[in-house]
């Protein structure tokens, strides 16, 4: 009854949503990349209403579920929701590009107005109660048929893209900066995080010590501790000067790969904590009648029964590392957040839009591919349990 009722509450807001969506700016219009935009409403687009009713499905079909409970649909159906949702806003960008009165001169460009994302939105909160599975499956069909649409040329008319082909170049070396910063915090938080979750888990005053420690690092704003990495790295870097032949200063990213990794330790420290102090105790006693000792012990029982969980703890702070990289260009680093901030700079919407969806997507690649590797890596006799866990 529980789960019935808070599903029609999910109907409901997405109900309330899609509706709004309806009545605020579809798209905007914009005579150059930094001019301001003409917001277009569903009415003024050009489009003829007939190829605009797909539109209105999801709509429908969630009033129509309201009003008759018993309807059910599969959770397939349900999980593909969005990625459908997201091709009826492309057909409605590409039939936009050729409705408008008059062709689009070199300089125009089309946006994304408010109305797309509350309907891009609406159609993810319901899939994302659901089984992650099929979700995962369809970000990646998306994905790759909206990567298709793109490369033949049909969205060429939107801002976003013509950012995009400007600084094609720029933008796969950023990606792999982003990456890359995002990988070495990761490692090395790594490096230090599982033997201090180790020793939490061998000495308890020394889990009583660190975790305070960890735990007010982790209540830092993120631009703050950016900020505090400068001082004492450009005074490094000045006292010692193989430090700056190193490429280590104030500025850049170092200082940033090394408040990235403190961000990365919590996660990484709590949750291999957490793996081991919950092994089963009966697990261990029997292991230990078996004659194994201290060593044979760890290789066998803990690591192996606690792998899954450590490696999820490694999935948060990695998934958490990328999204926080995007400051590092606050403090001269490299990454996707060089388009943001640019895009902020020049008050251009579209060139921010562009650093952020290409994040997003880094970010839910990157836990999609971690998820599988978890799996693959986790113990057979727990790897149908840590599915199940995943699915739900």
């Amino acid at each position: 009854m529980r789960g019935s009722v808070s599903k029609d509450k999910l109907r409901l807001l997405m109900i309330l949503i899609l509706s709004m969506s309806f009545v605020t700016p579809l798209l905007t219009l914009k005579a150059n990349r930094v001019s301001n935009a003409e917001n277009l409403f569903y009415w003024q687009t050009g489009i003829p209403w007939m190829l605009m009713i797909p539109m209105f499905l999801p709509l429908f079909w969630l009033i129509l579920s309201l009003r008759k409970p018993q309807l059910r649909i599969s959770r397939a159906v349900e999980s593909f929701l969005p990625v459908a949702c997201l091709f009826l806003a492309i057909y409605i960008l590409i039939i936009q590009g050729t409705y408008l009165t008059g062709p689009l001169d070199s300089l125009q460009r089309i946006g994304l107005g408010p109305g797309l994302y509350l309907y891009l939105f609406a159609a993810s909160i319901f899939p994302l109660s659901k089984s992650k599975r099929n979700l995962s499956w369809s970000f990646f069909i998306g994905l790759m048929l909206l990567a298709l649409i793109i490369k033949l040329g049909l969205l060429d008319h939107l801002g976003i893209i013509q950012e995009a082909q400007v600084r094609r170049s720029r933008l796969i070396e950023e990606t792999f900066n982003h990456m890359k910063i995002s990988l070495i915090s990761l490692m090395i938080s790594m490096i230090i995080g599982l033997p201090f979750a180790m020793m939490s888990y061998k000495n308890r005053l020394f889990k009583n010590a660190l975790f305070p420690v960890i735990n007010t690092l982790q209540t830092i704003p993120s631009m703050a501790l950016f900020g505090l990495m400068m001082a004492p790295l450009a005074l490094l870097s000045r006292s010692f000067p193989i430090l700056r032949q190193w490429g280590v200063g104030g500025l850049g990213n170092t200082p940033a790969i090394i408040a990235l990794s403190i961000y990365a330790l919590y996660p990484v420290i709590r949750y291999s904590f957490t793996a081991l102090d919950e092994v089963d105790a009966q697990v261990v006693d029997a292991a230990r009648g078996m004659g194994m000792n201290s060593k044979q012990l760890w290789r066998y029982i803990r690591i192996p029964l606690g792998l899954p969980v450590i490696l999820q703890g490694i999935r948060v702070a990695f998934v958490q590392t990328l999204g926080n990289a995007t400051l590092a260009k606050l403090i001269d680093g490299d990454g996707l957040g060089t388009f943001v901030f640019q895009g902020l700079g020049q008050a251009s919407p579209d060139l921010v839009l562009l650093g952020m969806i290409l994040i997003i997507i880094l970010t839910l690649s990157s836990d999609f591919i971690f998820e599988k590797i978890i799996i693959r890596l986790t113990p057979k006799g727990l790897r149908s349990q840590y599915q199940r866990e995943e699915m739900q």
